[in-house]
């Protein structure tokens, strides 16, 4: 699961991003208008990686943690199998060992 501290970062960015764009239109000179709306496209752009980011983290952790509980069940099964096999040797040896009247 994504973290929620870094998918509100995230937002916060691209909604910060996305208000410089809008504020940068009632710029009336034209330079600093481009230079504000430069500035608020490289915000929205940096919140969108930021999310793009954490998101594909947050699959790379799933990932990884779903390969790691598969082999500990795996590991589970084999340990079980192994008690298994234990007490049916004691129990085949006692079953020899029995007296028989």
């Amino acid at each position: 699961m994504i973290s929620q501290s870094n998918v509100l970062l995230s937002f916060i960015l691209i909604a910060l991003g996305c208000l410089a764009v809008i504020l940068s239109f009632l710029v009336p000179d034209r330079r600093k208008s481009l230079i504000s709306l430069a500035m608020g496209g490289i915000i929205a752009l940096i919140g969108v990686i930021n999310f793009a980011s954490s998101a594909t983290e947050s699959w790379r952790w799933k990932r990884r943690l779903e390969a790691l509980r598969g082999e500990r069940q795996q590991v589970d099964m084999q340990k079980l199998r192994e008690e298994f096999k234990k007490k049916a040797e004691e129990a085949q040896n006692k079953m020899k060992a029995a007296p028989k009247k």
